[in-house]
């Protein structure tokens, strides 16, 4: 009887043994898969701050525009000659504060947008790194 106590010793420690892998294959996957998931995520986070970052720019330039338009408008009902010295400083010194406004905002929203593509293409190496080290295939 010993030699069969040995045998089914050595047959439930092997079984043990693929049991176990098949759970860390089957945990594997399951981070791949989460990992894919949240790769997908980030991309769609990535296409909304681009697009977030078309729209201000496109408002905050007829914002601008409408506040040069007033200014000059102002300036003409007040008998500002149009094209002065004095109406071309503060149209030009408006112009520049808001484009430089505009530039550095839309700018932000595209860092930010450039972070989630990263953070995209980081989830998809990791879970082709997973599957490439026996994960599995899903």
């Amino acid at each position: 009887m010993t030699g069969l106590g040995g045998i089914t010793g050595i047959l439930t420690t092997g079984l043990s043994m693929m049991g176990a892998a098949e759970e860390r294959k089957r945990q594997a996957e399951a981070q791949a898969k989460a990992d894919i998931f949240q790769s997908y995520n980030e991309q769609i986070l990535a296409q909304e701050g681009y697009v977030k970052g078309f729209q201000t720019n496109t408002a905050m330039t007829q914002h601008l525009m409408n506040v040069v338009n007033n200014i000059k408008a102002v300036q003409g009902s007040s008998g500002t000659e149009p094209g002065s010295p004095t109406e071309q400083s503060i149209v030009n010194r408006t112009e520049g504060l808001g484009w430089q406004d505009t530039a550095r905002t839309v700018e932000n929203i595209n860092l930010e947008a450039k972070q989630h593509e990263a953070a995209a293409a980081f989830y998809k190496q990791s879970a082709q790194d997973i599957l490439s080290q026996g994960g599995g295939i899903f």
